[in-house]
Protein backbone atom coordinates (compact mmCIF):
# COMPACT_ATOMS: atom_id res chain seq x y z
CA UNK A 1 0.00 0.00 0.00
CA UNK A 2 1.08 3.59 -0.37
CA UNK A 3 1.25 4.50 3.31
CA UNK A 4 4.18 4.61 5.71
CA UNK A 5 3.63 1.07 7.01
CA UNK A 6 6.41 -1.42 6.51
CA UNK A 7 6.55 -5.16 7.04
CA UNK A 8 9.53 -7.07 8.37
CA UNK A 9 10.31 -10.64 7.42
CA UNK A 10 7.27 -12.89 7.29
CA UNK A 11 5.66 -13.84 10.58
CA UNK A 12 8.27 -12.50 13.00
CA UNK A 13 5.88 -9.97 14.55
CA UNK A 14 2.14 -9.46 14.91
CA UNK A 15 2.39 -6.60 12.42
CA UNK A 16 3.77 -8.81 9.67
CA UNK A 17 1.69 -11.87 10.50
CA UNK A 18 -1.66 -10.05 10.58
CA UNK A 19 -0.70 -7.31 8.09
CA UNK A 20 -1.25 -4.47 10.58
CA UNK A 21 -0.17 -1.62 8.33
CA UNK A 22 -1.96 1.21 6.52
CA UNK A 23 -5.63 1.24 7.56
CA UNK A 24 -4.93 -1.48 10.17
CA UNK A 25 -1.85 0.17 11.66
CA UNK A 26 -3.85 1.42 14.67
CA UNK A 27 -4.52 -2.15 15.85
CA UNK A 28 -1.04 -2.79 17.27
CA UNK A 29 -1.15 0.52 19.17
CA UNK A 30 -4.62 -0.36 20.45
CA UNK A 31 -3.33 -3.72 21.70
CA UNK A 32 -0.65 -1.87 23.68
CA UNK A 33 -3.37 0.38 25.13
CA UNK A 34 -5.37 -2.71 26.11
CA UNK A 35 -2.35 -4.07 27.94
CA UNK A 36 -1.93 -0.77 29.80
CA UNK A 37 -5.63 -0.78 30.67
CA UNK A 38 -5.15 -4.30 32.01
CA UNK A 39 -2.34 -2.99 34.20
CA UNK A 40 -4.64 -0.39 35.74
CA UNK A 41 -7.35 -2.98 36.31
CA UNK A 42 -4.92 -5.54 37.71
CA UNK A 43 -3.37 -3.11 40.16
CA UNK A 44 -6.75 -2.16 41.62
CA UNK A 45 -8.25 -5.67 41.58
CA UNK A 46 -5.21 -7.39 43.07
CA UNK A 47 -5.01 -4.90 45.91
CA UNK A 48 -8.61 -5.60 46.88
CA UNK A 49 -8.33 -9.36 46.28
CA UNK A 50 -5.19 -9.64 48.41
CA UNK A 51 -6.84 -7.75 51.28
CA UNK A 52 -9.89 -10.04 51.14
CA UNK A 53 -8.35 -13.45 50.41
CA UNK A 54 -4.71 -13.15 51.46
CA UNK A 55 -1.36 -12.48 49.85
CA UNK A 56 -0.60 -16.12 49.12
CA UNK A 57 -3.80 -16.79 47.17
CA UNK A 58 -3.44 -13.50 45.31
CA UNK A 59 0.11 -14.44 44.37
CA UNK A 60 -1.14 -17.66 42.80
CA UNK A 61 -3.95 -15.82 40.99
CA UNK A 62 -1.62 -13.23 39.43
CA UNK A 63 0.84 -15.91 38.32
CA UNK A 64 -1.96 -17.97 36.76
CA UNK A 65 -3.37 -14.92 34.97
CA UNK A 66 0.04 -13.93 33.60
CA UNK A 67 0.91 -17.48 32.58
CA UNK A 68 -2.44 -18.15 30.92
CA UNK A 69 -2.48 -14.78 29.15
CA UNK A 70 1.05 -15.26 27.87
CA UNK A 71 0.55 -18.86 26.74
CA UNK A 72 -2.69 -18.11 24.90
CA UNK A 73 -1.06 -15.01 23.36
CA UNK A 74 1.48 -17.31 21.76
CA UNK A 75 -1.22 -19.29 19.96
CA UNK A 76 -3.65 -16.43 19.24
CA UNK A 77 -5.26 -16.75 15.84
CA UNK A 78 -6.17 -13.09 15.39
CA UNK A 79 -5.43 -9.65 16.86
CA UNK A 80 -8.67 -9.66 18.89
CA UNK A 81 -7.75 -12.72 20.94
CA UNK A 82 -4.21 -11.47 21.17
CA UNK A 83 -5.43 -8.10 22.50
CA UNK A 84 -7.59 -9.79 25.14
CA UNK A 85 -4.64 -11.94 26.22
CA UNK A 86 -2.39 -8.89 26.47
CA UNK A 87 -5.05 -7.29 28.71
CA UNK A 88 -4.77 -10.36 30.96
CA UNK A 89 -0.97 -10.18 30.90
CA UNK A 90 -1.08 -6.51 31.90
CA UNK A 91 -3.53 -7.23 34.73
CA UNK A 92 -1.42 -10.11 35.99
CA UNK A 93 1.86 -8.22 35.73
CA UNK A 94 0.77 -5.09 37.57
CA UNK A 95 -0.94 -7.18 40.23
CA UNK A 96 2.16 -9.34 40.58
CA UNK A 97 4.53 -6.37 40.90
CA UNK A 98 2.41 -4.61 43.49
CA UNK A 99 1.62 -7.74 45.42
CA UNK A 100 5.13 -9.16 45.61
CA UNK A 101 6.54 -5.90 46.95
CA UNK A 102 3.95 -5.86 49.74
CA UNK A 103 4.08 -9.62 50.33
CA UNK A 104 7.85 -9.73 50.83
CA UNK A 105 7.98 -6.59 52.97
CA UNK A 106 5.36 -7.96 55.35
CA UNK A 107 7.90 -10.59 56.39
CA UNK A 108 10.63 -8.02 57.09
CA UNK A 109 11.38 -5.77 60.03
CA UNK A 110 11.50 -2.03 59.24
CA UNK A 111 15.31 -2.17 59.10
CA UNK A 112 15.31 -4.53 56.07
CA UNK A 113 12.35 -3.15 54.12
CA UNK A 114 14.28 -0.55 52.05
CA UNK A 115 16.71 -3.21 50.82
CA UNK A 116 13.87 -5.64 50.17
CA UNK A 117 12.06 -3.00 48.10
CA UNK A 118 15.15 -2.04 46.11
CA UNK A 119 16.40 -5.50 45.14
CA UNK A 120 14.50 -7.60 42.65
CA UNK A 121 14.65 -9.56 39.41
CA UNK A 122 13.13 -6.87 37.16
CA UNK A 123 16.38 -5.64 35.56
CA UNK A 124 17.78 -9.12 35.17
CA UNK A 125 14.54 -10.25 33.53
CA UNK A 126 14.71 -7.46 30.95
CA UNK A 127 18.28 -8.44 30.08
CA UNK A 128 17.32 -12.11 29.75
CA UNK A 129 14.36 -11.14 27.54
CA UNK A 130 16.68 -9.22 25.21
CA UNK A 131 18.94 -12.27 24.90
CA UNK A 132 15.96 -14.56 24.31
CA UNK A 133 14.61 -12.22 21.62
CA UNK A 134 17.97 -12.31 19.88
CA UNK A 135 18.01 -16.11 19.74
CA UNK A 136 14.25 -16.64 19.23
CA UNK A 137 13.14 -14.34 16.39
CA UNK A 138 9.59 -15.72 16.12
CA UNK A 139 7.22 -13.71 18.30
CA UNK A 140 5.10 -16.81 18.98
CA UNK A 141 8.02 -18.90 20.21
CA UNK A 142 9.37 -15.98 22.23
CA UNK A 143 5.99 -15.47 23.90
CA UNK A 144 5.74 -19.17 24.68
CA UNK A 145 9.29 -19.17 26.08
CA UNK A 146 8.44 -16.28 28.40
CA UNK A 147 5.34 -18.09 29.67
CA UNK A 148 7.24 -21.24 30.72
CA UNK A 149 8.76 -19.77 33.92
CA UNK A 150 5.27 -19.39 35.35
CA UNK A 151 5.12 -23.17 35.66
CA UNK A 152 8.18 -23.01 37.92
CA UNK A 153 6.65 -20.22 39.98
CA UNK A 154 3.46 -22.24 40.44
CA UNK A 155 5.68 -25.10 41.63
CA UNK A 156 6.87 -23.10 44.66
CA UNK A 157 3.34 -22.16 45.73
CA UNK A 158 2.98 -25.00 48.28
CA UNK A 159 6.14 -23.73 50.02
CA UNK A 160 4.89 -20.17 50.44
CA UNK A 161 3.46 -19.16 53.80
CA UNK A 162 0.70 -16.61 54.19
CA UNK A 163 1.78 -13.17 55.36
CA UNK A 164 1.78 -13.17 59.17
CA UNK A 165 0.73 -9.50 59.18
CA UNK A 166 -2.28 -10.29 56.99
CA UNK A 167 -3.16 -13.23 59.23
CA UNK A 168 -2.96 -11.10 62.38
CA UNK A 169 -5.00 -8.30 60.82
CA UNK A 170 -7.70 -10.82 59.95
CA UNK A 171 -7.73 -12.35 63.45
CA UNK A 172 -6.17 -15.66 62.34
CA UNK A 173 -3.92 -15.85 65.37
CA UNK A 174 -3.15 -19.58 65.33
CA UNK A 175 -2.13 -19.54 61.67
CA UNK A 176 0.05 -16.45 62.25
CA UNK A 177 1.68 -18.18 65.22
CA UNK A 178 2.59 -21.17 63.04
CA UNK A 179 4.10 -18.95 60.32
CA UNK A 180 6.08 -16.87 62.83
CA UNK A 181 7.45 -19.98 64.53
CA UNK A 182 8.40 -21.44 61.15
CA UNK A 183 10.30 -18.21 60.41
CA UNK A 184 11.96 -18.36 63.84
CA UNK A 185 13.06 -21.95 63.25
CA UNK A 186 14.51 -21.07 59.82
CA UNK A 187 16.45 -18.19 61.42
CA UNK A 188 17.76 -20.29 64.33
CA UNK A 189 15.65 -18.47 66.92
CA UNK A 190 13.54 -19.74 69.77
CA UNK A 191 9.84 -20.27 69.00
CA UNK A 192 7.48 -17.60 70.30
CA UNK A 193 4.71 -18.39 72.74
CA UNK A 194 1.09 -17.82 71.74
CA UNK A 195 0.77 -15.27 74.54
CA UNK A 196 3.61 -13.20 73.10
Amino acid sequence: CSCNGTLDSEGTSIVSEWNLVCESAWVSDFITSLQMLGMVFGCIATGKFSDWYGRRNSFLATVLIMGMGSAVSAVATDPYLYGFCRFLCGAGLSGYLGLTSVYTMEFQTPRWRPLCGAVGPWGEGIMILAALAYFIPSWRLLTMATSLPFILIIGIYPLLPESPRWLLRNQKIKEAHKVINRMAKMNGKEPLSMEF
